[in-house]
């Protein structure tokens, strides 16, 4: 309870500086620790708060995987030059799940009894969180800043998850609200094939046809992103004439960027966005 009261005063307030957020996250999650006397001294420095990852440091979201890790260590350097947490360094154990979520709920397991950390952050793309949030469960350790959108993590049954993220029906009533306001009514969806892009497509379709239209066109790429599966989706989706191209996956945008001759893809996306922006249907 105090971990959330102070990640919903703290996020609030923007004056706060990235060194202070840190601090106060890792003491509030580091007391909800001790009062429970879960904690254990790791092996290194007894006496620093350890963190741990894991990402996709290689394979299709490597990029992501990577940027995650990178950012956290400065942050944690940049909070540990000044003294730490109550003169406690913070330190970041990541592990390589290679986008497999087989490997996120082994990782979750090492982290537990060979690093023994205090909790788990920073996880990468949707199989990563659902197994990643049921291994922290099961080892009683705080799956913290969740950048994800799946319900199964705000369902309620798997305790000590702080999302970071708002849902996936939250995003997509925002996002359609705000495309309708500015004229843009043919939406199209790009999603990946999986449970979370299944999400992104029922909310997209539920909130349009609450509104009285329909989806202009969706598609769908498989986890990869791969170029047979790209070349199908963006060829299915511009036959629909959107004015607006959602893309609901990690690997749509990944795929779009790195895959999709960018020249001929690129082209393509940004007329139907100028379309929109025209008001030409």
């Amino acid at each position: 309870m105090t971990s959330q009261r102070f990640a919903s005063n703290t996020l609030g307030n923007s004056t706060l500086s990235r060194r202070r957020v840190t601090q106060a996250w890792a003491a509030s999650l580091l007391a909800s620790w001790w009062g429970l006397g879960r904690a254990q001294t790791p092996p290194g420095d007894p006496t620093a708060i350890r963190f741990g990852q894991s990402a996709p440091l290689t394979g299709s979201l490597a990029q992501v995987g990577l940027a995650f890790r990178d950012a956290t260590r400065a942050v944690f350097g940049e909070v540990n030059a000044q003294g730490g947490v109550d003169g406690r360094k913070l330190e970041l154990i990541t592990l390589d799940d290679e986008n497999r979520s087989e490997r996120t709920g082994t990782n979750v397991k090492l982290l537990a009894s060979a690093h023994r950390v205090a909790g788990l952050f920073g996880f990468v793309g949707a199989g990563a969180h659902r197994a990643g949030a049921r291994a922290a469960a099961a080892e009683g350790l705080p799956y913290i800043a969740a950048a994800s959108g799946a319900q199964e993590l705000r369902a309620g049954t798997l305790p000590w998850i702080y999302n970071m993220r708002a849902s996936h029906v939250d995003e997509i009533e925002a996002v359609v609200r705000h495309m309708k306001r500015i004229g843009l009514n043919r939406i199209s969806l790009v999603f990946e094939y999986n449970s979370e892009g299944w999400e992104v497509r029922d909310a997209l379709v539920a909130m349009i046809e609450k509104s009285g239209d329909r989806v202009a066109s969706m598609s769908s790429l498989d986890k990869e992103g791969s170029d047979f599966s790209l070349s199908g989706a963006v060829s299915t989706v511009l036959a629909g004439k959107p004015q607006t191209i959602l893309l609901g996956a990690d690997s749509a945008a990944s795929a779009l960027r790195h895959h999709g001759a960018p020249g001929r893809v690129h082209r393509h996306v940004l007329h139907a966005l100028q379309r929109g922006r025209n008001g030409v249907d």
